[in-house]
């Protein structure tokens, strides 16, 4: 189960982008707002690592409940959820495996998003995180969640900074953390 933004590789294409501005121009209209090419252009560069379908039912809840037009940063959290539900899910995934692996197992889920990772090994690492007493396991719950809410936004600043070619170092590597 991922609990950050969407892996590479499930974005719209060049062949998505009349849809695309078709569902900006609705969502427009629909709102009493100014439509451009211009404005199109800069929602496809915001919005161009996510699926189309995504992006389009994203679209088609803003337009049932929006008073305003969404910021591209808007649809976005509407798709991916935002940092602090991302973090909030997170924990909850964790909470099980500790109750279900314990200390002296390992989940494979943690030798492959980078972000879960980083987070468990800011508690003090897996094992650590499972020997938590009981009544300091809020204390590591609100550790948690500041972390990985700082590891998913230096993820999502590195996706946007760096071109797709370019290798990202990863965190979990297969190693445990």
């Amino acid at each position: 189960m991922r609990f950050g933004p969407l892996p590479r590789g499930e974005t719209v294409t060049d062949a998505d982008r009349p849809a695309f501005a078709e569902a900006i121009g609705i969502l427009a209209e629909t709102l009493g707002e100014p439509f451009s090419k211009l404005r199109i252009e800069g929602y496809w560069i915001a919005l161009n690592d996510l699926p189309i379908e995504a992006v389009q039912t994203a679209i088609l809840c803003r337009l049932k409940t929006a008073t305003f037009f969404p910021k591209p940063a808007e649809i976005r959290a509407a798709i991916e959820g935002t940092t602090e539900d991302q973090a909030e899910l997170a924990w909850r995934q964790v909470n099980q495996w500790i109750r279900s692996i314990g200390s002296y197992g390992y989940p494979a889920a943690l030798r492959t998003d980078d972000v879960l990772c980083g987070a468990v090994e800011a508690c003090g690492g897996w094992q650590q995180l499972c020997l938590t007493e009981l009544d300091q396991m809020t204390y590591q719950a609100t550790a948690f969640k500041r972390a990985f809410g700082a590891m998913a936004r230096r993820e999502q600043m590195d996706r946007a900074s760096l071109p797709a070619w370019v290798e990202r170092p990863a965190i979990g590597d297969g190693r445990e953390c």
